[in-house]
């Protein structure tokens, strides 16, 4: 299996054209390598394209003292950020987990702890844009430089121990499943440049292709555990690629 690999310098990202989830609660996770240890990167992000004031991102802060992950909310008020108590490394896979419980409990986890939160109420408006790989506003920001695989959103907020589980290896599909809203393992289509979505076929279109690289090793459901996905989601449509599935 086959992780997606982001150039920053040729501003790769890949996007949805609407936003997953515009309100509070929700969480993102998704697995990184980041290969630029001095870069401020964007892993996930939910973004209204026409100004540059209003998202939600899940952030790697290579460019700030400490290389902290930050779950971050901005809007016309200003910005705000739950920031990790530990930093990652470059070069290596990490997860991380960003939590919006509401306007003002937001929560950030590297790889499954170093927990951080922030409580100063921010709320954007007009999202429109579901992104990986960068802050699709306006002007677009902090391009990833590195992999990232298994990006999910669920329409609650995870607790703790369901960060853990995440940051253990175990795949989205185990995690709250009738609550998770979209998985993209980064597991392309060849004949499209399509990101393959198991919950609704929600595809991550190209913005700029990135490439395919090395996936994070991840513990898959047998297809007999995947029940109890959202309603939204019909077992027919995840089992569609499921077969492409494999424990890297």
């Amino acid at each position: 299996m086959m992780a997606l690999l982001f150039d920053d310098s040729n501003t790769e990202y890949m996007i949805v054209l609407s936003a997953i989830s515009t309100s509070t609660p929700f969480s993102m996770a998704c697995w990184f390598r980041s290969d630029d240890p001095a870069a401020g990167q964007c892993v996930m992000s939910i973004a209204n394209n026409n100004n540059d004031v209003n998202y939600f991102s899940l952030e790697a802060r290579g460019d700030v003292a400490g290389d902290y992950i930050r779950a971050c909310t901005r809007n016309s008020v200003g910005y705000v950020a739950a920031t990790s108590t530990k930093g990652y490394a470059a070069n290596a896979w990490h997860h991380a987990c960003g939590v919006w419980a509401s306007s003002g409990d937001r929560r950030v986890y590297l790889d499954g702890g170093n927990k951080g939160t922030n409580n100063l109420d921010r709320t954007p408006s007009g999202l429109n844009r579901t992104a990986v790989g960068v802050i699709c506003r306006q002007n677009k920001f902090l391009y990833m430089s590195g992999y990232i695989a298994e990006a999910a959103i669920w329409d609650v907020a995870l607790t703790d121990a369901e960060a853990a589980i995440l940051a253990a290896g175990y795949s989205p599909l185990f995690v709250r499943p009738q609550s998770l809203i979209v998985y993209w393992p980064m597991v392309r289509r060849l004949e499209t440049g399509q990101s393959i979505e198991l919950i609704q076929s929600k595809q991550l279109l190209v913005g700029i292709a990135p490439d395919n690289g090395g996936h994070c090793p991840v513990i898959y459901p047998a297809a007999g555990q995947l029940h109890g996905v959202a309603s939204g989601a019909p077992l027919a449509i995840i089992m569609q690629h499921y077969k492409k599935m494999r424990v890297a």
